[in-house]
């Protein structure tokens, strides 16, 4: 008895001693990883369609059963935020975050396999800007458990449509032709946009009703631009035609005018119809009402002055013997400055010369200088060839008076710079500006006191002088493309009028000396063609030492005149003073004496 428990004991013994021995041997087995498997479609999205589903027919398994979270990462989004992905979770456990600064949407369980691919399923993807860029996505989709996770990705087509462009009339503003009165432009503020196109390539514009017959008609100024116009009498249709800047296309539309001939108008509403197109797709249609108002005043007005010039100050006068249009006690109305060319209108006063006298007198400016084109800033924006209006709404209809713009300045014009009318160097900056050489300050000043800088000079010299040439080398460092004198400077640069400095720089905010302005000027006239013997000038200034290497710039123009004048004769006390800064008053007298003597020695 006792061996047979000792032969099963042993038997035990040697089992347990086999199983610890075999047991490292066996592979363990491991929880399943979840998988994730996408159909394998790649899916279109289109500009403007909406979101589109981008993993219908997912499938998701995980034998554990459960499923941690899931990443859904967009790649390549060309367009930022403006891409977005979103899913449904409604039923499910799972939430959701979207990540707009990297493009990650997030769902966080835990929940089934079957509620991650429910919710996946719902996964879309949208683009909300107005071009987007074509190029292919890809949305890749990663899922985990406790332990492991799978991924898949897919492509997203970007489908481009052509949109169609689109006119924005001001407001709902209606336009008012008043009978006898002259053209009125029929939306100054018309604006005209294309998402994806940068030029048009025509215009219908169609007055829609004409009781008025031929006595009415439509019209458009195509000044400036490739657009041609073609009208048709019997539709009442103006055409436009031809590939042009978007820019150019708007810029004629707000030119559009109705007028109306009849002496005794119809006084039904009229209505213009206006549409564009890129070549492909036309804009909806845009409608503007016209009313027509019958005209029975009194009053008048006029211009005054013979002429009007680009730089003027024009008088203005009302005769109005209603005492209805004021109330019969206000001694001040408004009248109206418009530029027929541009659409811009300046408000200006006419006041009662006497009370009771029912005559009022005012006056507005006139200015060439870009800078003043705007609405109602003190100015009516100007440039030779254009018409200005002006007009005073009495209660019984408009008066207006019209006159065309001549190049230069009126007797108004020292109103113009009224900081200069006791200046000495006044008739130089006169002649400067009337030639578009300077400009003023957008106060209306001319500041003769102020310094020149180095980067005004280069312009004031290139378009005294008429200067041109072929940029071929970008000759300094610190001159960024957008500069407002770059150009001039380069100009100068090119033709070796100018050099720099020896860092390289221009430094053309530095104010210029008036040494340096000699050798601006001298050498101009030198490549322009002139002859200059420099060795014959020798007299200067007392305080320019010979030396110096503007001598022989500084005693050229002392002893060069015109006319008698010399062009720079120094101070009273005999010096030159050639480290000061040049000031603008002084400036226009060098290049106004010396862009005549050029004229008159070549």
């Amino acid at each position: 008895m006792v061996t047979n428990i000792h032969k099963h004991l042993s038997k035990l013994l040697i089992f347990t001693m086999i199983a610890l021995i075999v047991s490292p041997l066996i592979p363990k087995v491991s929880a399943a990883a979840p998988t994730i498997t996408l159909p394998g479609i790649t899916p279109n999205f289109t500009e403007d369609g909406g979101p589109v589903l981008v993993a219908s027919g997912v499938t998701i398994t995980d034998t554990d059963g459960s499923l941690n979270s899931a990443t859904i990462e967009l790649h390549y989004r060309m367009d930022g935020k403006d891409e977005v992905l979103d899913a449904t979770i409604t039923g499910t456990s799972i939430t959701k975050d979207f990540d707009d600064q990297e493009g990650i949407l997030y769902l966080t369980g835990p929940d089934t396999p079957a509620n991650f691919q429910q919710v996946i399923e719902t996964l879309t993807y949208d683009n909300k800007e107005d071009e987007p860029d074509d190029r292919n996505r890809t949305i890749e989709i990663t899922v985990y458990d406790d332990s492991n996770s799978d991924a898949d990705d897919t492509d997203i087509n970007i489908i481009s449509v052509n949109d169609a462009p689109e006119i924005k009339l001001n407001g709902d503003e209606q336009t008012h032709f008043y009978q006898g009165s002259f053209p009125v432009i029929i939306d100054p503020d018309l604006t005209v946009a294309d998402s994806d196109d940068t030029e048009l390539e025509g215009a219908t514009i169609t007055l829609d009703n004409h009781p008025d017959l031929l006595d009415e008609y439509i019209s458009i100024d195509v000044t400036g631009t490739d657009i041609e116009m073609e009208y048709d009498a019997n539709t009442f249709t103006l055409t436009l035609s031809e590939l042009d800047a978007i820019a150019n296309y708007q810029k004629v539309l707000r030119t559009l005018t109705y007028n109306n001939t009849r002496t005794a108008p119809d006084i039904e509403d009229r209505h213009v119809s206006i549409t564009v197109n890129d070549g492909d797709l036309e804009s909806d249609p845009q409608t503007v009402d016209i009313d027509i108002k019958t005209n029975t005043t009194t009053a008048s007005i006029d211009i005054t002055d013979s002429a009007i010039y680009e730089v003027d100050l024009i008088d203005v006068k009302l005769t109005d013997n209603d005492a209805n249009t004021h109330g019969g006690i206000e001694d001040e109305v408004e009248g109206e400055a418009l530029n027929m060319t541009t659409g811009e209108i300046e408000t200006f006063s006419l006041i009662e010369t006497e009370d009771g006298s029912a005559i009022f007198e005012g006056a507005f400016r006139t200015t060439d200088d870009q800078a003043h084109n705007a609405d109602n800033n003190g100015y009516l924006y100007v440039q030779e060839g254009d018409t200005v209006v002006v007009s005073y709404l009495d209660s019984e209809g408009p008066v207006t008076d019209q006159k065309d713009v001549f190049a230069g300045a009126g007797e108004g014009y020292e109103d113009v710079f009224p900081d200069i009318e006791y200046n000495p160097l006044r008739e130089y900056i006169i002649n400067l500006y009337n030639d578009g050489i300077v400009k003023g300050y957008s106060d209306g000043t001319y500041r003769p006191d102020y310094p020149v800088s180095r980067g005004e000079m280069a312009s004031f010299i290139v378009r005294a002088f008429d200067l041109n040439t072929t940029i071929e080398k970008y000759c300094f460092a610190d001159l960024p493309v957008d500069h407002v004198h770059r150009e001039n400077i380069l100009i100068l640069c090119n033709m070796g009028i100018v050099s720099g400095y020896s860092d390289g720089t221009y430094r053309a905010e530095a104010a210029v000396k008036r040494d340096q302005i000699t050798k601006f000027i001298s050498l101009t006239m030198q490549k322009r063609g002139m002859v200059i013997n420099w060795a014959q000038y020798h007299e200067a200034f007392p305080d320019v030492d010979d030396t110096s290497v503007f001598y022989q710039y500084i005693a050229f123009l002392t002893n060069s005149e015109y006319e008698g004048e010399r062009i720079i004769k120094g101070y009273s006390d005999g010096n030159f003073k050639p480290s000061n800064d040049a000031t603008r008053a002084e400036m226009a007298k060098m290049i106004d004496l010396s862009r005549k003597y050029f004229e008159d020695n070549v």
